[in-house]
């Protein structure tokens, strides 16, 4: 019986939690299909900088993540990302 308890609970938070984070693979798609850039190229450690993109585009990507993620990034957060990694962490940041 508790095992049943267990799935059933998990069941029902799966849910509510399947779009909790925003994964890195969401977070390199938004930043390719942004700036026009191969996905291949795209790596956890490109820095915006290296894939071409000036500061309009930073903004662009930053923009393009919150809504593929359904996230908010603060402006404080957008000033200190230089990576893809590092944006992907920002966007799974909790606000408080």
């Amino acid at each position: 019986m508790l095992a049943k308890v267990s799935l059933i609970g998990l069941l029902i938070l799966a849910p509510m939690t399947a779009n909790a984070a925003c994964t890195l693979e969401q977070v390199q798609n938004t930043v390719a299909k942004t700036i026009n850039k191969p996905l291949e190229e795209v790596k956890t450690s490109s820095s915006l900088g290296e894939l071409g993109a000036d500061d309009l585009d930073r903004i662009e990507i930053v923009m393009a993540v919150e809504k593929d993620c359904d996230a908010s990034i603060p402006d404080d957060l957008q000033e200190k990302f230089v990576t893809v990694k590092d944006l992907h962490e920002a966007a799974n940041k909790k606000s408080n």
